[in-house]
This record gives structure tokens, sequence and C-alpha cells, in this order.
């Protein structure tokens, strides 16, 4: 192997990639809320326990971050002796001609932590020096060329081609907000300019939203990220469904979560479907519909589309096993 990178799981403090004992770099990506029950209520803890990934005299790099986390993260450096980056987001003008292959502004926060992280290994490992150059050139075809199947993915599959499937399993505060953002941007750009001018609305397409979240999870504000995006993207159907994969209430291997009971799970999606009509425009309204399986709603969709002469988007989100059981009943391959 000649270079590794090593994701941490939950917080860093104690977590099991610490016995890397002589790391080449260390970062920090966008910090926000969440596991709460292990890493505490406030972002300054859990930034704390993010810092617990930083080894002495090895750099230590994050990007922008709300102030108090930031000067936590700091002060764990500097108490190990460990040099500490703060590094700037480059603007889109900074890639030229070339768009990265993640869509969603927020990607050019991811883009420009990694770019200083390979930077550091380079000069480390390989005596390769790029002076000044914010955006070195050998970086562009991977930038270009980069892929992340279920994060602001979208599709749309030979078999279904009425419908465009958008993905991204944001399952928190900051992650609903950014997915929000790109799938606004998103879909006013599927829209005929003329027709968007003509109409002055968004309503000759369909949408349905396909949302789940775990009980540990603040699925009501999540759900507001959703229907406060400016401009308001309206949603005809809203459906919730449990994360079994398939109707034999079977999982797809890769995506049991053995540590929730599938009853609760369903109790919790009848709560959200009964906030959601609280939370969306009052001068809007969306049907709502609860489903026992991701296959029970997938088959809904597409037989609801059957019927409808209008294009239809379809947003999956609000959990990583709920967009890869939704690509594992629509056969999508994600290799």
């Amino acid at each position: 192997v000649d270079v590794a990178i090593m994701e941490v799981g939950i917080g860093g403090e104690y977590d099991s990639t610490n016995i890397i004992e002589k790391p080449t770099v260390c970062g920090v990506s966008s910090l926000g809320i969440d596991h709460q029950s292990y890493l505490g209520e406030t972002i300054d803890l859990i930034a704390w326990h993010k810092g617990g990934i930083f080894k002495r005299n090895v750099p230590a790099v994050t990007i922008e971050q709300p102030a108090i986390a930031l000067e936590v993260l700091k002060k764990r450096a500097e108490d190990i002796n460990a040099p500490f980056t703060q590094v700037e987001t480059l603007a889109k003008e900074s890639f030229g001609d070339i768009n990265i292959g993640l869509a969603g502004r927020h990607q050019l926060i991811n883009v420009s932590l990694a770019i200083e992280l390979c930077r550091i290994w380079l000069e480390k490992h390989r005596n390769i020096k790029f002076n000044n150059e914010r955006v070195p050139q050998e970086f562009i075809p991977g930038l270009a060329k980069v892929r992340w199947p279920g994060r602001t993915q979208q599709l749309v599959l030979e078999k279904y081609p009425k419908i465009t499937w958008f993905f991204d399993g944001a399952h928190t505060l900051e992650s609903m907000q950014a997915c929000a953002d790109w799938f606004a941007e998103a879909a006013m750009a599927k829209i005929d300019k003329s027709e968007k001018n003509k109409s002055g609305s968004l309503t000759d397409i369909e949408r349905i939203l396909i949302f789940n979240c775990t009980t540990s999870r603040n699925g009501p504000e999540i759900l507001k990220k959703i229907t406060a995006t400016n401009p308001y993207i309206h949603f005809d159907h809203a459906n919730f469904c449990t994360n079994v994969t398939f109707t034999t209430n079977q999982f797809k291997p890769d995506l049991q979560n053995n540590t929730i009971k599938i009853d609760e799970n369903l109790t919790w999606q009848k709560t959200l479907a009964e906030i959601w009509p609280t939370i969306i425009s009052k001068s809007k309204t969306s049907e709502t519909h609860i489903f026992p399986t991701i296959q029970n709603t997938i088959d809904w969709i597409l037989e609801h589309c059957k019927e409808s002469e209008r294009e239809v988007q379809v947003l999956v989100t609000g959990s990583l096993h709920l967009v890869g059981g939704v690509m594992a009943v629509l056969e999508i391959d994600v290799n």
C-alpha cells in the first residue's frame, strides 16, 4: 500500500483509528451536531472529540468551522505540538473550466481540505512541491472524475425515463441544509427556462420525497431544512418508510442496522408523516404515505408514475441506509 486514507468512526478521541500513532497528516472536515449521546450536546464538546485524532508533531488541518469549534481544535493541536492549519475554502473560479465531479457548493469545502491533505503527503513522501498553486494542475483530472454514489447524485434510468432520481444520504441538520440547497438548484436547472418564465412557477413537474431517519436523530428539524429552502421546492407526495429493503421483510445484507427494531422504526415514520403537513408551506398541499419497506414505496412510485403525464423528480434523503436500499431495489450498479 502506497498510501492509506483512514476514515475515523464516531468522534476521534476514543476511536480505534488512533492505533495509527504516526500518520502523515490528520484532517477534520466540517463539524456539526451529531451522535450527541457519545460526543456531547454542543459543538465545542464534539470538536474536542474530533481533535482527539491529532498526533504529536503531525500536521493538523481543518477547514472553516464555527468559531468555538475552531478554538477547541486549535487548543487540542497546541497541547500536543501539532502544527495547525485552517485551510481557506477555494472559490469555484479556482478550478477554471472544469466542474468538480461532486455536485453542491459545500463540496468546495471538502475539495479544499482534500487538496491540502494530498499536498502534504506528496511533499513528505515524494518531495513534490507545488509552490503557491491553489489548485495544482495535476489534481484537476481527479477532481473532475471523482464520483460518490448516493451523495448529491442525479440519475435517469433507461427503464423509467420520465423519472429523475436525486440521491443524498444527508442525515444531520448541516448536511440536510446542503442537500436542500443542492436539490433546489438542481430542480430549477431541470426546468425549461421558457416554460418557467411563462408559468412563473415550478408546478410543471411532479415531485416526490422519500424520507427516513432513525429515532436517534432530530427528524422534525431535519425535515424543516427541506421545506425552508429558497426558492421553496414543493413536494406533491411525501413517502415515509422503514429501512427494510424488500417486501419479504429482508434487508440487503450490507444495509441492515441491528441497533434498531423494525416496529420502532415504522412508528417513528408515522410520527414524521404526521409532522410533515405542519411544516410545509401553508399555501400548498402534500399527500403523505407510509410504507413498511423501501420496495413498497418504490413500487408505489413506479405505479403512480404510469398514470402521470408529468415529468417526475424523486428526492431520496435522510439516511444512507435508505439511499442504498432504494438503489438496491432499482438495481442500480454503484461501481
